[in-house]
């Protein structure tokens, strides 16, 4: 009986080890589709250069990359825009998501899994489109 539970124990065991548990949850952010009311439209210089100031307030300056900043609005007038874009330092790859909105500075939050902070979802919403 010893041997057949020990038997039993390890086939659970083994089983445990080989079945795919669930995936690590998506630590970037997600664009597109999510948000079919906002339009991408072309943010002004100016609309650019508040959102980079926006963001070295948080952070500092030095060694900051920019990827090409895009915008989101709820219409193609440019209505009710967020500036969104990934920043990097030191080669570190899409190492920032930002968006800047209504005066406002939002930050991906990395220590969170994508839509469970308010700055996650509210991201996913604004910097989405069609």
């Amino acid at each position: 009986m010893k041997s057949l539970m020990a038997g039993f124990a390890a086939l659970l065991l083994l089983a445990g080890c080989t079945t795919p548990g669930k995936p690590p949850a998506l630590q970037v952010p997600v664009t597109g589709k999510i948000n079919p009311t906002r339009v991408q439209v072309a943010p002004s210089d100016v609309d650019i250069q508040a959102a980079k100031a926006s963001l070295f307030t948080a952070i500092d300056a030095e060694g900051v990359e920019f990827d090409s900043l895009f915008g989101t609005a709820a219409n193609t007038a440019g209505d009710d825009l967020a500036v969104c874009g990934f920043a990097r330092r030191d080669e570190q790859e899409e190492a920032l998501y930002f968006a800047y909105y209504n005066g406002e500075l939002l930050l991906w939050d990395e220590a969170a899994p994508h839509g469970t902070s308010t700055e996650n979802q509210f991201l996913a919403i604004i910097c989405s489109y069609r």
